[in-house]
C-alpha cells in the first residue's frame, strides 16, 4: 500500500512538473507575443509622427515662403535639427550642397573629400575622374556618384555619410551660403569666411544675412545668391519606446504650376 502511495506521489509530482513548465512556456509566449504587439503599436505610433510631419512640412512650404517659416516658426533649412509633430526633423536646401552632376569646379569636389576624410591626393585624383567625361572603361560606372564610390573603393560608414550629406543630384545651379553645409562652405569660400557664415548663423538671421551679403566665393563661376529652394532634402525622424521610423525624401515645390506644384524626387527609408 506504502509502495503504491509513493508511485502515486511521484506521479503526481512528475504531471505537476509537467503542467508547471507547459504554464511557463504558455506565460512566455503571451509575454512575447505582448511585447511584438507593443513594438508593432510603438512603430505605428512612429510612422505616424513623420507622416504628420511630412505632411506638415509640405503643406507649410506650399502655402509659405522659406523666410516666413524660419522667421516666424524658426525653421532651420542648412539641415539642423528641428522638431515638428513629435518628429525630429532636418530640412536642407540643396542649393547649400554639391551637385556632381553640374559644371562644377575639380577643387571644390576635391576639398570636399578631402574634408570628409579622404587623402588629399586620392580627393583630387577622384574628382577629376568623376567630374571629367566618361573615359570608356567598361567597368568604370557611367553615373557619377555610382563612379564615386566606386574610384574610392571601401570607406568607413562616416566617411560616406559625410560625401553623401554635401553632394546631390538635384539644382545646386545657384550657391547659397546661407544654407551651405560645413564642409561645402570651406571648399567654396575658405576657412576664414566659412567660419564667419557659421558664426553668423548662431547669432540671427538678419547676422547672417549681412555677413553672406558680404562675401563672395573665390570660384569665379559660382553663382551665389540668397536663394532658398526649389529643392529640399527633408530627414525625419520619430522614436516611440524602442521603435524608430525613419526616412528622407526629396521633393522640388512649382508653385507656378497650379496642377502640379509639388514633385517628389527621391525616397529612401533609413
Amino acid at each position: 500500500m506504502k509502495k503504491q502511495r509513493g508511485v502515486a506521489l511521484v506521479l503526481v509530482l512528475f504531471l505537476t512538473a509537467i503542467m508547471i513548465i507547459l504554464a511557463i512556456n504558455i506565460l512566455k509566449q503571451a509575454q512575447s507575443q505582448v511585447k511584438q504587439s507593443e513594438l508593432m503599436k510603438d512603430k505605428m505610433l512612429a510612422y505616424s509622427d513623420v507622416y504628420s510631419a511630412k505632411s506638415t512640412i509640405v503643406f507649410e512650404l506650399l502655402t509659405r515662403t522659406p523666410q516666413q517659416l524660419s522667421k516666424e516658426k524658426g525653421w532651420d533649412f542648412a539641415g539642423e535639427n528641428i522638431q515638428i509633430a513629435n518628429s525630429e526633423v532636418k530640412i536642407q536646401d540643396l542649393n547649400g550642397l554639391l551637385n556632381i552632376y553640374g559644371f562644377i569646379s575639380h577643387k571644390v569636389f576635391a576639398s570636399v573629400l578631402s574634408q570628409c576624410g579622404i587623402r588629399a591626393s586620392k580627393a583630387t585624383k577622384v574628382s577629376k575622374q568623376v567630374l571629367s567625361k566618361h573615359s570608356g572603361d567598361e567597368n568604370l560606372p557611367i553615373d557619377k556618384y555610382q563612379r564615386l564610390f566606386y574610384l574610392l573603393g571601401t570607406v568607413n560608414t562616416d566617411v560616406k555619410q559625410c560625401i553623401d550629406n554635401n553632394i546631390t543630384r538635384f539644382s545646386g545651379a545657384i550657391f547659397n551660403p546661407a544654407t551651405a553645409t560645413k564642409e561645402y562652405l570651406v571648399a567654396k569660400l575658405g576657412v576664414i569666411r566659412a567660419i564667419k557664415v557659421l558664426n553668423a548663423r548662431s547669432i540671427s538671421n538678419q547676422e547672417l544675412s549681412n555677413v553672406v551679403n558680404d562675401i563672395s566665393p573665390d570660384d569665379a563661376e559660382s553663382n551665389q545668391r540668397n536663394t532658398i529652394g526649389p529643392y529640399f532634402r527633408v530627414t525625419l525622424t520619430s522614436r516611440r519606446q524602442d521603435s524608430i521610423w525613419s526616412e528622407m525624401i526629396e521633393i522640388k515645390f512649382s508653385h507656378h504650376i497650379i496642377k502640379k506644384p509639388l514633385i517628389f524626387l527621391g525616397y529612401s527609408p533609413r
